[in-house]
């Protein structure tokens, strides 16, 4: 009985630094953008921003591809949407608040549902989502690019933004005061773990299991 119950752990454990092996190679793709010319991040003054769009119809472009092959640099791309700014908590120096507001992002046929989740304002620099958490959903792409397909791959992401104002602007004032900046940021695809998880589990369920029989045959 001891001898089945190694067996089958053996087993598990085996399949599990398999799937480890092929995990290990799927490495996370950054595609690292940047606003073209005339476009920018555009707060109202009535607590709400928006990107508003270049003179050639764009918004940003990929600058660079960490992970990626190349493919797609110099790709344009749009984020649609108006997002509100949320109750602002300061401490130190540091000014926080939530995003709410779904917006979109396209990117030559790729297409994501955005949601910023929060800004966050130190000194003269700002983020959009700056914990990195998932804001990217539903990513859809039916062409050839090979980044682009990357991107999509698992349909979720990362994005994440950063401007600055020098001067700084608090963000209470950009709240309540028109302003506009440049900016840049990045996209993080999200890497499937190739069932370890589950893996883990069975390993676990199987410890218990021959930890219970053990007890069994005791009596």
């Amino acid at each position: 009985m001891k001898h089945a119950i190694f067996k089958t752990g053996f087993a598990i454990l085996v399949g599990c630094l398999m799937i480890a092996v092929h995990g290990a190679q799927a490495q996370p793709l950054t595609l690292d953008f940047a606003n073209v010319a005339n476009a920018d991040i555009a707060f109202s003054g009535a607590s709400t921003f928006a990107f508003v769009t270049g003179s050639g119809g764009e918004d940003f472009n990929i600058t660079n591809d960490p992970g990626g092959n190349g493919s797609s640099i110099g790709l344009t791309g749009l984020i649609g949407g108006t997002f509100t700014i949320g109750t602002i908590t300061t401490v130190g120096s540091v000014s926080t608040a939530p995003v709410t507001g779904a917006g979109s992002l396209s990117i030559s046929g790729l297409t994501a549902t955005l949601d910023w989740v929060d800004i966050t304002q130190v000194g003269t620099g700002g983020t959009l989502n700056d914990n990195g958490v998932l804001d990217l959903t539903n990513i859809s792409y039916a062409g050839s690019n090979a980044d682009l397909k990357q991107l999509a791959e698992n349909t979720k992401g990362t994005a994440t933004l950063t401007f600055q104002f020098i001067p700084a602007v608090s963000l209470s004032t950009l709240k309540s005061t028109a302003e506009s900046t440049s900016y840049s940021g990045s996209l993080v695809n999200q890497v499937p773990d190739g069932g370890m998880t589950i893996c883990l589990l069975g390993m676990a369920l199987a410890g218990v299991e021959g930890v219970r029989r053990s007890k069994l045959l005791r009596f």
